[in-house]
């Protein structure tokens, strides 16, 4: 029972380091469940469109149902605690649901339901994918959460509001993807000699994308205001955006989601082919490593079709209709929502494409001199770890 016991306590200490970040996890996520609330949101917005503004919101628990009518107890606010009648112009959620309402000063009046409140369901899928990510991925699995809400933060606090500013769309967003590739993996994987390699190959691959994507939207004449949303938000901001700069950024920041996962890919395997055979040349590396990459490759383009397809769905659904001739279906393709995800698609296809190769060389080239490399930068920086 003894042998047991300690056996189960080295598994908990082994394990702490993925305990402890579940139950932070789960702590975080359950406070942020709870506490996360619209009310007493600024009616200032970024951007006014038609002169409208936005009040604030409250939370309401719906305690009653009637035809396209009930009654809900709101849960914020000066009424909280109070109930109020309330009106159903979408599907009807369930009693128990909790919608919002707009914040009214008389709470006699019918008011009219806007939304469902989605927060606690949306954090408990996010918390659900970061435990799983830890549990299977451990301490790497860990870091890498961390260097997505780097990521993260990076969009939220500095592209999306130099864009609103009226910054050049373009110049903000290769600043945020640079930024990003670097402190995400660097986060992920450390100061290390494989980081060194997928850092110079994704700044090399991401150079490129930009060049070729701002040729790819001058070439097919893309302006950037395609639908609902991109016109109220190039027309209707309070300061000028570019919304061309903003796509050309949009199609860079999707791209770079795919590098990282390419590159760190490709430049592991060539160092693992490396230690298991030192005296390899770099021609056999590169080839050994490009046959792990063509596999890669053939998996990753129809991934990225199939992604910007399932985006484009409803699209696609609405025009195939219509779709009669052969001339109607060219007229749809030719429409600018339908371009812009070819191009998004092709542009990004070329860019791992490119990756693939790129960064097995460079691994093939370095990894073969890892030694001279390291010595330079250990006078540099002394800590520098292989």
């Amino acid at each position: 029972m003894s042998d047991k016991l300690l056996d189960i306590r080295q598994w908990l200490f082994r394990q702490s380091f993925t305990i402890g970040a579940i139950v932070v996890v789960l702590i975080v996520a359950a406070c942020l469940a709870a506490w996360l609330t619209p009310y007493r949101a600024s009616s200032e917005t970024p951007f006014a469109v038609e002169e409208q503004t936005y009040g604030s919101f409250v939370r309401a628990e719906v305690t009653k149902l009637s035809g396209d009518s009930g009654q809900a107890r709101i849960l914020d606010g000066e009424q909280v605690n109070q109930r109020v009648e309330v009106r159903f112009y979408n599907d009807q959620p369930r009693v128990g649901s909790v919608v919002l309402i707009p914040e009214q000063t008389q709470v006699d009046e019918a008011s009219t339901v806007t939304d469902v409140w989605r927060m606690p369901a949306l954090i408990a899928l996010v918390a659900a994918m970061i435990v799983l990510v830890v549990i299977i991925g451990g301490r790497q699995g860990a870091l890498s959460v961390i260097g997505l809400g780097i990521s993260i933060a990076v969009v939220a606090g500095y592209l999306i509001p130099q864009v609103l500013a009226g910054h050049s769309a373009l110049v903000v967003s290769c600043i945020a993807a640079f930024a990003i590739a670097t402190i995400s993996i660097l986060v992920a994987h450390a100061l290390r000699w494989r980081t060194v390699i997928s850092l110079l190959s994704i700044y090399t691959v991401l150079g490129c994308v930009v060049l070729f994507a701002v040729f790819a939207g001058w070439y097919t004449s893309l302006t950037g205001i395609y639908d609902e949303t991109s016109s109220l938000l190039g027309i209707g901001a309070a300061r000028s955006v570019d919304m061309y700069g903003i796509l050309i950024g949009g199609i860079i920041i999707a791209t770079l989601g795919v590098l990282d996962d390419v590159v760190t890919t490709q430049v592991a395997a060539v160092d693992e082919l490396q230690k298991l055979k030192p005296r390899a040349s770099w021609r056999e590396l590169f080839t050994r490593g490009m046959s792990v990459g063509r596999e890669h490759l053939s998996a990753l383009v129809n991934t990225l079709a199939l992604a910007y397809v399932g985006v484009a769905l409803p699209t696609i659904l609405i025009l195939s209709p219509s779709v009669s001739t052969r001339e109607q279906g060219l007229l749809n393709l030719n429409y600018e929502y339908i371009a812009i995800e070819v191009v998004r698609t092709v542009v990004s296809s070329i860019g791992i494409i490119f990756a693939i190769p790129l960064s097995t060389a460079l691994a093939a080239v370095l990894v073969g001199k890892k030694r001279q490399v390291l010595g330079i930068l250990k006078r540099v920086k002394p800590n520098f770890r292989r």
